[in-house]
Order: C-alpha cells, then structure tokens, then sequence
C-alpha cells in the first residue's frame, strides 16, 4: 500500500510552544490521509514537508507555506508510541512524493533513464538516488540510517547507529536530561532540558550537571543517574562494539587507539561507511589531509549518497585545490540545470 493509497489515520495530539512544553488544557484532533496532515484547522499537504524530527514524544515538522516561507509546527502526539508511528507514515508518504516529483521531471528533460531508487529497510520510505553510483549500503535521510542492502550481510544493530549531531561523528545518538536545581536565598530553582547526542558528547555535560547538583539531596540521583547512562548503560554490542570507545580516543587525539577500535568493526562490518567516515574526521582533526581524503572517498564508495562524506571531502578537496576531483563530486551531487540548447 502506498503512502496516497494509505487509510486515514487518526490520533490526538497537544501544541508544543517555543519552550517545547504541551500547550492548552484540551488534546486536539489529527488525521492523516497520506496525503494532507491535518493538525486541528490546519492542512498540510505531506510534499511540502522539508523535515519531520522527533525526540522522545515531542515532533517537530517544518513545511513550505503558500508565501515560500518555511514554518515550524510543533506537536506531542498521543499516547507516546504515536508520534514515532506518525512520523514513519509522513515520511514514507512525503519521500513516495518527491520521487514521483523526480522521477516526471527527469522524464521531462528526457533523462528518465537516470531515476534511481531504493526502499529503506529500516523505515520503508523511498529514497532517490538518481545519478548516484550504485553502492552496497545507502543512507536515508528520513531514519538518518546507513543502511545495507544486502539483507545477508546486514549486520545486527545497524539501524541504531547514526551521525551525532553535535560531534558529527558516527555513534549512536540518545537523548539525555540534563538538569539542575540550585538554591537560591528565597527560593529553589530546577532547571532541565533534553538533549540529543552521542553519548561521548554528553559526557561534559553530566559532569558539570553532578558537581552542580552535589550539594543538594534532590538533584544527585539524577545527576548520578545520567552519568551511568553516558559511561555504562547499554554499551553498543556486536558488529559496532567499540564504537564509542574508538570515537573516544579519537575526541582524544589518540589516533592509533581509535584506528584499533574502527579496524576491529571493519574486520566484521563487510560494508561500513560510517567508519571509514569517522576515520576521515580524525585524520582531518590531525591534518593527515590526503589519508582524509582517501577515508572520505572510501565511505562514499561504501554508500554514494552519504551526505556528511560528502560535505567534508567537498570541503577538503577545496581546500587542496583539487579542481579535477572537486568537479567530478560536484557533478554528481550538484549537476548543473540543463539548458534550452542542450
């Protein structure tokens, strides 16, 4: 079934505000067709969503108005397991669009023969690959997973594993609170935000959060609490085991002891872009330019369409002046429109 011949979908959700906090005493009423999400009164048709994204039981999407401007709309679907079901239903219903967006306009310019895609094991949306080389793994920027396609080579685990938004590097990203409450003369003030990161990143944070929170009673379990989940709950096992800990020689500078750690998982991982990527940032990080280089090549080799690999061997082949190269990349992840005489 796909997502425009998919049943309506009811559920009931609350407003978020600019804090990211439920908003209103009354739940409102959501439907999606597949087609129009309808949020209350408001209509929003499923291709003009750039971006769905969701943390814990919050969702935030952000969509192209009738002006051209992007807007925000935030909402806490319920009950929980309902934002992370509504989002797999947009996102398979909005990438099933833009392919059939794509595939009509290469049709148009009478290079339909280009249109490429691939289903996403993970979350089934449609992901186009159009003038991308064909690559064993692929990366959908709807789950933000590095995906193999080869279901015999798969290895376990991989669907949890992606890029941290804060270091950028290939880890498994969770969300973490972090929280303070200080006394003050006339009052006790508790503050908390959640954030979403690898859990290498958050590592600082804990630390300043439980010297924080020491002096009080209330705030140590907490703080206690989130430091056993940044240095030992659920470390990663398997084919990724010694993920964070590679990634964290790297943050190090200890460049041979992440090498050992990336190498262990490559020696398992038949096809492991986000490694050979991850090896390209330390060695970037180190100024080892041309082993970058070949590093960042190598994860686009394993998957053509990884857009961080991309992004930093644009970056460094700039920086080289690798015109040559540079033109190549570019030509497939930037062609040029065609002309009228072409």
């Amino acid at each position: 079934m796909t997502g425009t011949e998919a049943s309506p979908h009811d559920f009931k959700f609350q407003w978020l505000d600019d804090h990211g906090q439920p908003s209103g005493m009354f739940r409102k009423k959501g439907t999606f067709d597949g087609r129009i999400l309808k949020l209350d009164k408001i209509e929003v048709p499923a291709n003009v969503i750039t971006h769905v994204e969701v943390r814990d039981k919050r969702m935030w999407i952000l969509a192209i108005n009738n002006q051209g401007q992007q807007v925000s709309l935030g909402i806490q679907p319920h009950p929980k397991r309902e934002t992370r079901e509504l989002k797999l239903l947009i996102d398979v219903a909005r990438s099933a669009e833009w392919a059939r967006q794509e595939r009509e306009e290469l049709a148009s310019k009478g290079e339909g023969h280009l249109y490429r895609d691939e289903k996403c094991p993970y979350c089934t949306a449609t992901v186009v690959l159009s003038r991308m080389p064909q690559s064993p793994q692929i990366f959908c920027p709807f789950c933000q997973t590095i995906a193999t396609l080869d279901e015999t080579t798969r290895p376990p685990g991989e669907q949890e594993i992606a890029t941290c938004p804060r270091c950028e590097m290939y880890s498994r990203p969770q969300q973490f609170e972090v929280g303070y409450i200080l006394f003050l003369l006339v009052a006790v003030v508790h503050k908390s935000q959640q954030e979403w990161c690898c859990p290498i990143c958050i590592r600082k944070d804990v630390w300043k959060m439980l010297f924080t929170n020491l002096p009080t009673l209330i705030g140590s379990p907490a703080a206690f609490y989130q430091m056993w989940r940044a240095y030992v709950s659920s470390p990663i096992r398997g084919t990724f085991a010694g993920l964070d800990a590679g990634n964290g020689s790297a943050r190090k500078g200890n460049w041979e002891q992440a090498l050992e750690k990336y190498r262990g998982i490559l020696e398992r991982a038949p096809h492991a872009a986000g490694i050979h990527y991850n090896i390209g940032l330390a060695l970037a990080g180190e100024n080892e330019t041309d082993r970058a280089i070949d590093a960042f090549e190598l994860a686009l080799k394993e998957c053509s369409n990884y857009g961080p690999a991309y992004r930093h061997l644009r970056a460094l082949y700039e920086q080289t002046g690798d015109e040559a190269r540079l033109r190549q990349l570019k030509e497939i992840w930037e062609p040029e429109p065609a002309t009228a005489d072409a």
